[in-house]
């Protein structure tokens, strides 16, 4: 998914963010253009490639909270993912 999904905004990670970083991701969502059906979508805006984390890790919506890194659907999604787009995952 191309930017952080929050499920409700009475998410705790949601509630206690900055308003600026609010503002930028609300802004970013207003123009967001979803990829063609049946394609994937480009990382995150959060996902710093450099250091391969999430630029707002404390901030993350809780569906990040709950997806294992190094689980079963992690690695199941970066096999897929490295596939379609080699160039954002090592």
């Amino acid at each position: 998914m191309g930017y952080p999904s929050y499920i409700t905004d009475s998410e705790p990670a949601w509630l206690n963010m900055p308003e600026s970083l609010k503002q930028e991701l609300m802004l970013y969502i207003q123009s967001y253009d979803p990829p063609a059906e049946g394609e994937l979508d480009g990382p995150c805006i959060w996902y710093d490639s450099a250091r391969r984390c999430c630029k707002h890790h404390e901030h993350r919506p809780q569906v990040c909270r709950d997806f294992t890194v190094g689980g079963k659907g992690c690695i199941e999604w970066r096999r897929h993912y490295r596939m379609q787009h080699p160039d954002y995952l090592p």
